[in-house]
């Protein structure tokens, strides 16, 4: 077996290996939120016509939706986020740590404390308006976003160098010029 045959196989294993990677990452979520849409679709037939036929508008018979098309299918839209809402995949989000000493409802959250999102919550919470209860939103996570540099003990903003661990899961090097993503504060 020449070089060449070798490394062209090597690129056809590495190529199958980077798309099962791709695949197992998403497939998980996915196929929990098709499973929890049959049984709605089952009680709710009307629902379930006014999609198809929405879809077949849109879309005709002969041709599978892309993404341009999604503007023109609303209902369509609103029932997958329903789906994601109703029988959310992930009911809580991965962790995040305050940054400051802040009050919340009258409870004392010191700087440094792990807090967890309740995600399932914070979309079932019927006395939230329904834009703040919109699975778009929440699949994100709550609370301020805020992007900033790494500083150093005398609060000067220090260089910063990636370094990540590339994969389909990428972990973050233990290094002080990390750029540090996080959230100020995350509120349940």
């Amino acid at each position: 077996m020449s070089y060449l045959d070798k490394e062209e196989l090597a690129n056809e294993e590495s190529i199958a290996k980077s798309s099962l990677i791709c695949s197992k990452g998403g497939i998980d979520t996915a196929v929990s939120t098709l499973h929890s849409s049959v049984l709605p679709t089952l009680l709710y037939a009307e629902v379930q016509r006014h999609a198809q036929q929405q879809l077949a508008n849109v879309v005709g018979l002969y041709r599978l939706p892309e993404f341009s098309d999604q503007a023109s299918l609303p209902y369509f839209e609103a029932i997958c986020k329903e789906c994601m809402r109703w029988r959310l995949v992930v009911p809580l989000s991965i962790h995040h740590k305050s940054t400051h000493d802040d009050d919340y409802n009258r409870y004392f959250v010191p700087k440094g404390t792990l807090m967890i999102q309740n995600t399932w919550r914070l979309l079932n919470n019927h006395q939230l308006s329904a834009t703040d209860r919109d699975p778009g939103i929440a699949a994100f996570g709550a609370g301020r976003r805020d992007i900033t540099p790494a500083l150093d003990t005398v609060g000067k903003r220090i260089g910063v160098e990636s370094r990540i661990q590339t994969s389909m899961l990428s972990y973050r090097s233990p290094a002080a010029e990390m750029l540090i993503l996080g959230s100020t504060l995350v509120q349940a």
